[in-house]
């Protein structure tokens, strides 16, 4: 699993600060990288992502921390250890098309959270 060393972490108003061992970016990928075409086969890959993600913080004895967006105000998230960035994490492209969105915007920037599958996710 890759990441990044000694990655210094700000959260978005910039009230918390904190540099991590490794951060890991999650997301919804095949272990060769690519991105699973059926919704339910991109669901179960970032499933094994933050397995893979556990199993090398119980290997290094380390503590793991979560966050998405950084939109905490509190320093809940705060690690010296192993943080996931969770935020790539269960986004479905909807597939805008440029005739839908204003202002020269790029389609591929808009997306659907799709928190039905997350609640379904053992169906």
């Amino acid at each position: 699993m890759q990441y990044q060393t000694n990655y210094p972490w700000e959260n978005k108003h910039k009230n918390v600060h904190f540099t991590v061992n490794r951060l890991y970016d999650a997301l919804n990928r095949l272990a060769d990288g690519t991105k699973p075409v059926d919704i339910t086969a991109r669901w179960h890959s970032g499933i094994d992502c933050l397995k893979s993600i556990l199993k090398d913080a119980e290997q290094g004895n380390g503590n793991v921390r979560g966050g998405g967006g950084g939109w905490s105000l509190s320093e809940v998230t705060k690690t010296t250890d192993y943080f996931v960035n969770t935020q790539p994490l269960n986004i479905i492209y909807v597939g805008l098309d440029k005739t839908f969105i204003g202002n020269g915007e790029d389609p591929t920037l808009f997306v659907l959270m799709n928190y039905n599958l997350l609640f379904n996710a053992n169906q």
